[in-house]
């Protein structure tokens, strides 16, 4: 059986993985719409990148720690076993 402490470690990584893919879905869509709109490749590239890193400095994945994850686990299961 896991302990505590690898199923939290692997929940926070679970957590972490979709903030960036997340954020990646948000940059390909800008970046597609703002290509579509131009016709310009280039700006659609670079509309993908800007979107991106504003995404990702809204979400902050990599603040996520244990602490906040054991939080918000505490908070969303109100009963074990």
């Amino acid at each position: 059986m896991k302990e505590g402490r690898e199923i939290l470690v692997q929940f926070r990584n679970r957590w972490q993985l979709l903030l960036y893919v997340e954020a990646a879905i948000y940059a390909l869509g800008f970046g597609f719409f703002l290509g579509s709109i131009s016709g310009n490749p280039l700006i659609g590239a670079l509309g993908a990148l800007l979107a991106g890193l504003v995404s990702l400095f809204i979400r902050k994945p990599w603040i996520k720690d244990l602490e906040r994850s054991a939080a918000y686990v505490d908070t969303r299961i109100s009963t074990a076993g």
